[in-house]
Formats: structure tokens, C-alpha cells, sequence
């Protein structure tokens, strides 16, 4: 139970579920950097549920395997940084972000279409 009586997957270990999971991919591409093998992989919610310490330092991970030739790929909501871009040198910066996803307009959709 969480501080406001709501239950909570802490005693599950889901979040050091996902840290094993991330670990592994990103293993499995660093074995494989010198054979024809994919290049990239893609983490939805990465940073979800993670306290900030442990964003700071998955963000630093990422950006050690992208200075591989790696392609390290996580979707997020802005509230799942540490802190705001830009804003020091362990959250993302905006060179980091590829695409920003918002409800304001087709250029915010993935697929630039209009509504049905």
C-alpha cells in the first residue's frame, strides 16, 4: 500500500522488472554490434514510474549506447522527466527528442492525418 491507501506493485518489483527488461535489450544489441543484427530498440514508458534518481541514470545509460551507433528509442510523457529539457546535463535534451506528440492540430499526430 501507498502512502494514500492505494495498492501498489512495489511488492511485485515491477519497476525492477522493467530496469531487468531495458537491461537486457540494450544487452542483447551490445552483443551484437558487430554482426548484421537490428540496431535499435524501442522501450514504451521507460521512464514511468521510475523516482528521479533512477531516470537521471537510465537517461545517462541511453545516451552511452547512442554514442555506440545504438538507437535507444523510449516514448514519455513531459511529467516522466526528471526534470524539464534542457535543463542540466542528466534529463534529455531537445536534440533528443525526434517527435512530439500533441492534441493540437495534425501536426501533433503520429500520422499528420486529419480526424475521421
Amino acid at each position: 500500500m501507498g502512502n494514500s491507501g492505494i495498492a501498489t506493485s512495489g511488492d511485485r518489483g515491477t519497476t525492477y522488472r522493467k530496469l531487468l527488461c531495458i537491461a537486457f535489450d540494450l544487452a542483447m544489441l551490445r552483443t551484437y554490434i558487430d554482426v548484421p543484427f537490428p540496431r535499435f530498440v524501442y522501450h514504451d514508458g521507460a521512464l514511468e514510474q521510475l523516482e528521479p534518481r533512477k531516470r537521471e541514470k537510465l537517461i545517462v545509460v541511453l545516451r552511452r549506447y547512442a554514442d555506440l551507433g545504438l538507437q535507444p528509442i523510449i516514448s514519455l510523457l513531459d511529467s516522466d522527466l526528471p526534470a524539464p529539457l534542457d535543463s542540466n546535463s542528466l534529463t534529455l535534451h531537445s536534440r533528443d527528442v525526434v517527435l512530439q506528440l500533441h492534441d493540437e492540430g495534425e501536426q501533433g499526430r503520429l500520422f499528420k492525418m486529419p480526424t475521421w
